[in-house]
């Protein structure tokens, strides 16, 4: 069983074989000075070549299935040029369970944005080069207005329906052009003023165009929600979508699963949670909630391969069962997980490597690709007006970095194994830029309160807390989820920070649901969320 820790994105060390550790001594765990690149832990992609003479291999539950006539061979449910995963340190065994912990239902959502997107194209592991995936490669003309997609021919959805062009523009002209489903098309899709325009040339080719010069557009795509385009299976959704069906009667379905209109239960057969929704993952939903633990199995049509050959993925299934944090931390020093950063506290660091012998885990330290361990929001489009001019003010957002004591922070919560560093590209990144990195951490609470006082904050009230122009004490909430309460000591010394330069800060938790609706609907002050 594998522990992932991460200790502030910048870190990257690994310790093994530690049976016993001193917790008084922490002081002595030093992180090892090398690039994480040096460790040679980095998987490599790339296209199947057919004339290699070398035959596919399946999961044994596969092979069975096949010979019993029950699952058509493998060679025919992999594409033409399957996708080849070359891992990093060899070749894995087919079988096991991959167990896993969430804090609710909507934290299992993460096996769509985290554990299973596959979108046109993707990063590299280190961030620097796009890559192929289920596009094989594309064309970039007009001075990058348009872009023409080659699909990976023969991919098929976990039902063994043919994926294609097809999907794609039932995605874009059915579900992206649908203000029930889509109120606010995002900005990845606009661009010069206009929504972008897609065209179908033939099964497995599209072009899209844009109306100025796109250069963020295929960048966007490489990212983890780029799974977007390519998650709607025409052939299953249709039946779903008022333009294929009578609206009167899908809304009589809706309301017969407890919904009020067509797009929500249209929403609802397109979420992860349907077991009946094809999919492009290397595991599908087989057992949603409410079981426990909810299981994700893997799909006989993945389209991917190993260099000899072999389909993926290796694990056949991925278990989420539903705790809250304190007993999931206790569960990973139990032993009872298979891998997991996600809601692993550093707080329990100390345990968890004093554990590792009789939990029969292993504690690996990995950059996790990030900013940074959290980051914090100030909302600049907030629905009081003061607040609005004060946040969107620099030298107020300057003043509240300067305020913060870092390495007091670092000490206290990470037992001085972080960096004090700003929300930046990390240095293992070819986007590091040292300036960035840097930019106003220093701490200052003297600098902090002279910005402060010239962005016209310089009055205070008898107990030390600065006023609004309007007069009001500038009293601010810092909000987070309640997923984090493990960490409650850093939001407390960060309130404590701000409230020493006279912004008088309280904690504010919620529900994640809550939180996440705070976030959208502009409804928070500062917001703390992931790097």
């Amino acid at each position: 069983m594998v522990l992932c820790v991460e200790v502030f994105a910048s870190i990257t060390w690994v310790l093994s074989g530690a049976g016993s550790v001193d917790l008084a001594s922490l002081d002595s765990v030093q992180a090892p000075e090398r690039h994480p690149t040096q460790a040679k832990v980095l998987h490599a992609v790339s296209e199947w070549q057919a004339d290699a003479g070398t035959a596919f291999q399946e999961a044994p539950q596969w092979a069975q299935q096949a010979a019993a006539g029950e699952l058509p061979p493998v060679a025919e449910r992999l594409p033409d040029n399957p996708l080849v995963i070359t891992p990093p340190h060899q070749m894995g065994p087919y079988g096991g369970t991959w167990r896993r912990y969430a804090t609710g239902p909507s934290d299992i959502g993460i096996i769509e944005a985290r554990l299973s997107y596959d979108g046109l194209v993707r990063w590299d592991p280190m961030g620097q080069q796009i890559l192929p995936n289920l596009a094989t490669h594309w064309d970039i003309e007009d001075g990058g207005r348009s872009f023409t997609f080659h699909l990976r021919r023969g991919v098929r959805w976990s039902d063994g329906h043919a994926f294609g062009a097809d999907d794609i523009l039932f995605w874009y002209r059915d579900v992206l052009q649908d203000s029930d489903i889509t109120p606010v098309i995002g900005i990845e899709y606009r661009h010069g003023g206009e929504l972008m325009q897609m065209e179908k040339l033939d099964e497995w080719t599209f072009r899209v165009r844009f109306a100025e010069p796109n250069g963020l557009f295929l960048k966007q795509l490489a990212s983890n929600y780029s799974y977007t385009m390519v998650g709607y299976a025409a052939q299953y959704l249709k039946q779903f979508h008022r333009n294929y069906v009578p609206e009167e009667q899908l809304e009589r379905l809706a309301r017969s699963t407890g919904r009020d209109f067509w797009f929500q239960l249209f929403t609802d057969k397109r979420e992860w949670r349907n077991p009946d929704m094809p999919r492009l993952w290397a595991w599908v939903c087989t057992e949603p909630p409410p079981a426990r633990p909810a299981r994700f199995h893997r799909n006989p049509y993945y389209w991917k391969v190993d260099p000899e050959g072999r389909q993926l993925p290796y694990i056949d299934d991925v278990t989420f069962d539903i705790y809250d944090v304190e007993t999931i931390n206790l569960k990973v020093i139990n032993g009872e997980v298979g891998m997991q950063s996600r809601h692993v506290n550093t707080g329990d660091y100390p345990l968890f490597l004093a554990n590792q012998e009789a939990g029969d885990y292993r504690v690996l330290h990995w950059i996790d690709g990030g900013d940074g361990t959290f980051s914090l929001s100030v909302n600049l489009n907030h629905k009081d007006p003061v607040l609005r001019e004060i946040f969107g003010d620099h030298r107020f957002r300057k003043a509240l970095s300067h305020a913060l004591d870092r390495e007091s922070l670092n000490e206290a919560n990470y037992f001085g194994l972080g960096q004090a560093r700003q929300l930046a590209p990390p240095a293992i990144s070819a986007w590091y830029v040292e300036e960035y990195e840097k930019a106003y951490i220093e701490f200052d609470p003297d600098k902090a309160n002279r910005l402060l006082d010239e962005a016209g904050l310089d009055r205070r009230s008898e107990d030390g807390t600065r006023l609004r122009p309007d007069g009001e004490p500038l009293n601010i909430y810092l909000e987070m989820s309640s997923t984090g309460a493990g960490m409650s000591q850093l939001f407390e010394m960060i309130a404590a920070d701000w409230t020493d330069v006279g912004v008088q800060t309280k904690v504010k938790m919620s529900a994640r649901q809550l939180f996440a609706h705070r976030r959208q609907s502009r409804l928070f002050d500062v917001a703390m969320w992931g790097g």
